[in-house]
């Protein structure tokens, strides 16, 4: 992950999740193989965390530190985002209340 420019205002990035019943098992090898991968991979982003409910809704929360809020119009953000997903992410989130 990037280190921050201080000269720079920081972002951050928060997605609340919550799979289909019976989905939870593949939404976590989703995220856990390939997301997390992809996101903590963009340049700007700083950290990547995701925390489970322990009772309620949604069942998940994923928070991202960004350099800069200009990192989510970014080339490295649309290359893994949007219209550029990949075939598993598009099966995942088209599943995904969130």
């Amino acid at each position: 992950m990037a280190e921050h420019d201080p000269t720079r205002g920081m972002g951050l990035l928060a997605a609340v999740m919550e799979p289909h019943q019976g989905g939870h098992d593949e939404f976590n090898d989703w995220y856990d193989l390939e997301h997390l991968g992809h996101m903590s991979g963009i340049p700007g982003v700083l950290t990547a965390t995701r925390f489970v409910v322990v009772d309620g809704w949604p069942s998940y929360l994923a928070l991202y530190d960004l350099d800069s809020v200009s990192i989510l119009s970014s080339e490295g953000y649309r290359s893994v985002t949007g219209g550029r997903f990949s075939p598993w992410s598009r099966r995942i989130l088209q599943s995904v209340r969130g």
